[in-house]
């Protein structure tokens, strides 16, 4: 543990405790400031950060915030006078319990919760339409669109697929009968019918820690996507009169 001073025109960020680690180039600190401390951070716009996801000013907490900073090396000569512009926030973490290490609930990331989701379905065949701080956008070119949307006052991330699925009012009830089948039977993600006409997958998990949401969503992508394409495939063939509602129900009951 070391004690830190993070010099700054609107006022030192003083550390008590810290924790670092360090690679060729690079020195990590890691601390827990409290929420005060982080609104200042936040309203004086101290360290750096890049990130596409969101900027850690629109973040606010209710308790103790985890800090992770990285910086060059040779800046850290003298760890009680370190200048705070010259660091860039890597992550920041509320403390949400006592059990610290279990209740960190991501407030900030350097790096995208969906970025190892993205190549995932790159090589699935989607491409990227567009994104936003909290939401990305892709469309394979069968028109199955992907969506990723972040929710950071719920601390959610969703992975959402949809594809038009061409039905009749007249079959719209037994459609929907299907549907309750197949989410009954289903462990993975929600299936709904949405207007205009369109089959969706949702899938939700929480962004405890950022590493391992990124994971999850990568490994889950390829999961949730055959699960859809399989539900698509037989609703389609229920609608187009492929299949009957009983052979479709013994599908999905097998």
């Amino acid at each position: 543990m070391s004690r830190l001073c993070f010099a700054h025109a609107s006022g030192d960020i003083q550390v008590s405790e810290s924790e670092s680690a360090r690679d060729r180039q690079l020195v990590f600190f890691r601390f827990d400031v409290t929420c005060e401390v982080w609104e200042h951070i936040q309203l004086n716009n101290i360290f750096s950060h890049s990130s596409y996801k969101q900027t850690y000013g629109q973040l606010a907490a209710d308790g103790p915030v985890r800090l992770t900073l990285k910086g060059a090396i040779e800046l850290t000569q003298n760890l009680e006078n370190l200048a705070a512009d010259e660091f860039e926030i890597v992550q920041a973490s509320e403390l949400t319990c006592d059990l610290r290490d279990e209740s960190l609930a991501s407030l900030f990331h350097s790096e995208s919760v969906w970025a190892e989701c993205i190549g995932r379905l790159v090589d699935m065949g989607f491409g990227l339409q567009s994104e936003t701080h909290d939401e990305l956008f892709m469309l394979d070119g069968y028109g199955t669109e992907a969506r990723l949307c972040l929710h950071p006052a719920n601390h959610i991330a969703t992975l959402v697929f949809s594809h038009d699925l061409g039905y009749t009012d007249e079959n719209r009830g037994d459609l929907l009968a299907l549907i309750n089948e197949i989410n009954m039977s289903s462990l993975l993600g929600a299936v709904s019918l949405l207007d205009p006409k369109k089959l969706t997958v949702r899938v939700g998990i929480p962004i405890v820690n950022s590493q391992g949401t990124m994971k999850l969503l990568s490994d889950l992508s390829f999961s949730v996507l055959s699960m859809f394409q399989e539900t698509l495939s037989l609703l389609e063939a229920f609608t187009d009169g492929s299949i009957s509602l009983k052979e479709a129900l013994s599908e999905i009951l097998n």
